[in-house]
């Protein structure tokens, strides 16, 4: 989506690298893209974390996205690293908690023990930048929002996640400039 119109509060003049992001949410279920926002190089271009309760138990309810120059890339990015398949209750407050270190960024709800999203490249890294909360089509509530930066943790540690067979375009071609009257002819 593009987050132009989006709804979005930010921590003015503060810059994070490394750390731990935590917050509580709520979702009330309509189609809806909320979540976070990291290491925001100016209100264009971030890592964007975020949630469909539209997609609950889907793959995809779950998603991490680079934004560059205000529209996330989430088309390019999907599948083993980048989206997750977990509930996300309506109506009912779950802890969230983002740990980033470098390149690397794990994602948990309440009080998992594994990740439920671990992202093994961050497209948009590694640059400090500010921290934010982003609301598409309204439907969630933020409370208990806190922030500890650690420059001293240690790696996360985790391995580039293999695409399935078939989901991943391996080759392509370029083709020559076509006006849109050839386009519909040949359609």
């Amino acid at each position: 989506p593009s987050f132009t119109g989006a709804t979005t509060a930010y921590l003015k003049d503060y810059k994070f690298k490394n750390g731990t992001i935590e917050v509580d949410m709520t979702f009330l279920g309509h189609d809806s893209y909320n979540g976070l926002m990291v290491r925001m190089d100016d209100r264009k271009n971030f890592e964007y974390f975020y949630f469909r309760p539209q997609s609950s138990g889907k793959s995809g309810a779950v998603q991490y996205a680079p934004a560059y120059n205000d529209l996330s890339a989430w088309q390019l990015f999907s599948g083993p690293g980048f989206n997750a398949g977990n509930e996300i209750p309506k109506s009912k407050w779950i802890h969230v908690k983002i740990v980033v270190k470098d390149s690397q960024a794990e994602l948990y709800f309440d009080d998992m023990k594994v990740p439920a999203l671990r992202v093994h490249e961050l497209k948009n890294c590694c640059d400090a930048g500010t921290i934010g909360l982003v609301g598409h089509n309204g439907g969630a509530f933020y409370s208990g929002f806190k922030v500890t930066p650690s420059e001293d943790m240690k790696p996360l540690d985790i391995k580039v996640a293999q695409p399935a067979n078939g989901i991943m375009v391996k080759e392509w071609m370029v083709s020559q400039v076509s006006s849109q009257d050839n386009v519909k002819k040949s359609m």
